[in-house]
C-alpha cells in the first residue's frame, strides 16, 4: 500500500511536467511563426523600398530630360532670326 501513496503523485508531477513542455512548445511555435510573418514582412518591405528608389531615379532621369528639351526649344526660339 505504500507503493500506491507514492504512485499517484508521480503521476501528478508527471502530468504537470507534461502540460508545462506542451506549453513551452506551443509558446516556441507561436514565436517562430512571429518570427517568419516578421521576416516575411521585413523582406516585402526592403523590396517595396527598393522599387521606390528605381522610380525616383527614373524620375530624376526623366526630369532632367525635359529640363534639356525646354532648354533646347528656348535656345532654339531666341537664335532663329524673324523671317
Amino acid at each position: 500500500m505504500e507503493t500506491d501513496k507514492f504512485a499517484f503523485p508521480c503521476l501528478e508531477m508527471s502530468i504537470m511536467q507534461q502540460t508545462a513542455r506542451d506549453y513551452l512548445a506551443s509558446i516556441y511555435e507561436e514565436h517562430e511563426k512571429a518570427s517568419q510573418h516578421l521576416e516575411a514582412q521585413r523582406k516585402e518591405y526592403e523590396d517595396r523600398e527598393n522599387y521606390l528608389d528605381k522610380c525616383q531615379a527614373k524620375n530624376k532621369t526623366e526630369r532632367r530630360k525635359l529640363q534639356w528639351q525646354k532648354h533646347k526649344v528656348t535656345f532654339t526660339c531666341f537664335v532663329q532670326p524673324y523671317p
